[in-house]
């Protein structure tokens, strides 16, 4: 293997994160693994790396020499699939001569030009930014084009093609556009960069706060309401974090606010109630955009509290620390899918009420509902676990679909609700008193 700086590496306890510069991928290794990778990366040839293995682990040199020989085959033959992609579908596309829509976005004394084909590829961006919008500019400081051609999403920034995306991966694409605009408002190359978490940023002008969570659990309602109370929102959805200063840098999109917020936050925002609702159906969700309260998108402040949110309805406001107690969970991992994950068994009681504690359950409620558990782990259970793989993904896998929908008879939407049977509904009266049931409905 050619010597390449291609790769970059970040150790996280007895792993390696090895990222891939050309597929934008990264994989998990085991140290050994990556060691391995990082030598042939670096020129050094398969035989010497195999007698340093051979001596290290005690095992034949010849089974070294294979094992690091289909190792780098595999590596190599992504490298290859990614180049044949490039050059069979976009290494000679041009951007089109004329565009329907073009629109330019102002962020601090920034100026974006960004040129859109038609309507479709413009949905896929302006909602987020249209509150950056200006007049029509002479000048401007970069220029991204937008395009779809042959079914794939183009994008361009300063007449440099930066990549291509499938329908399939439209938030893929919406990615790379966001790290690409975040990259000339903050002046970063794309390896300046840590990450992006999903998540809500906010700030008191001194320090911010990472909202963290599933999808639906009030991340950005929770940013919409400390915008309302004073304090300003760094960045919704796309919070970036440099490497250097481990900082969270502020991104200029608006807060997505789903539908299901609107009552909570209309008081505090009243223009919500005429603001445009955006449906986007590969997502699954419903959206308005509320315009954040930052005047300044050149902002980055330390983090050093991430909170994890949970939303219950009708609960009462709870703020609990998250103990750190360590797991030992596994997964099986298929060409970048998950098809299952397991983990040893809570065993020890202590452990088992801490962790219930953790999702709201004081010690007395442990032992009331899940006493036999608890009283079996005091004589001495010893450890166990389980992992199930799931046959829908392996199914989706060697069909070749993209969404595991496509492979499940009759799939549920993100509400639970099975469309196609048009359940869960109302039981009528006759079937419930069929079977001597009463649904006790109480005072409310």
């Amino acid at each position: 293997m050619k010597k390449t700086s291609e790769l970059l590496y970040k150790k996280i306890e007895n792993q390696t994160i090895a990222w891939f510069e050309n597929s934008n991928k990264y994989v998990v290794l085991e140290d050994t693994t990556a060691d391995i990778l990082k030598k042939l990366s670096s020129g050094i040839s398969v035989k010497e790396i195999a007698q340093e293995l051979s001596q290290k682990h005690r095992i034949p040199t010849d089974t070294a020499e294979n094992f690091i020989l289909d190792f780098q085959k595999k590596v190599n033959n992504q490298k290859e699939n990614i180049e044949k992609q490039l050059t069979k579908y976009h290494k000679e596309i041009k951007t089109p001569e004329s565009y329907a829509i073009i629109e330019y976005y102002k962020v601090n004394d920034l100026i974006f030009k960004v040129s859109y084909l038609s309507e479709k590829e413009r949905s896929l961006v302006h909602p987020k930014f249209a509150h950056l919008a200006i007049e029509p500019s002479t000048s401007f400081d970069n220029e991204f084009e937008v395009f779809i051609h042959d079914k794939f999403i183009y994008l361009f920034v300063d007449k440099n093609l930066i990549g291509a995306w499938t329908n399939n991966d439209v938030h893929y694409f919406q990615g790379k556009f966001s790290m690409e605009f975040i990259q000339k408002i903050h002046r970063k190359e794309e390896h300046e960069w840590m990450g992006v978490f999903h998540a809500s940023a906010v700030s008191n002008g001194k320090k911010s706060i990472l909202f963290l969570g599933d999808s639906g659990n009030g991340k950005s309602t929770s940013l919409a309401l400390l915008q309302a109370n004073g304090f300003t929102c760094l960045a919704d959805d796309f919070v970036p974090i440099d490497v250097k200063k481990q900082q969270v840098y502020s991104f200029p999109a608006a807060i997505s606010i789903k539908k299901s917020s609107l009552k909570t936050l209309l008081p505090f925002y009243p223009e919500l109630a005429t603001t445009t609702e955006y449906n986007f159906e590969q997502l699954q969700k419903i959206v308005r955009y509320l315009k954040p309260n930052n005047d300044s998108y050149f902002n980055h402040l330390p983090c050093e509290n991430l909170i994890f949110i949970k939303y219950e309805k009708e609960a009462d406001l709870s703020c609990e620390k998250i103990s750190n107690i360590k797991a030992f969970q596994y997964d099986i991992v298929c060409n970048g899918v998950e098809l299952s994950s397991g983990a040893i068994r809570n065993h020890r009681p202590d452990i088992l009420v801490k962790a219930f504690e953790i999702a709201g359950y004081d010690k007395e409620e442990v032992e009331k509902r899940f006493g036999a558990m608890s009283s079996a782990f005091k004589f001495g259970a010893p450890p166990h676990g389980g992992i199930a793989p799931g046959i829908d993904r392996i199914v989706m896998i060697l069909t070749g679909v993209d969404n595991i929908r496509e492979v499940i008879a009759f799939p549920m939407n993100q509400q639970a609700q099975d469309i196609l049977m048009g359940a869960p509904s109302a039981i009528p009266e006759d079937q419930l008193y069929d079977l001597s049931i009463k649904i006790d409905k109480g005072d409310d």
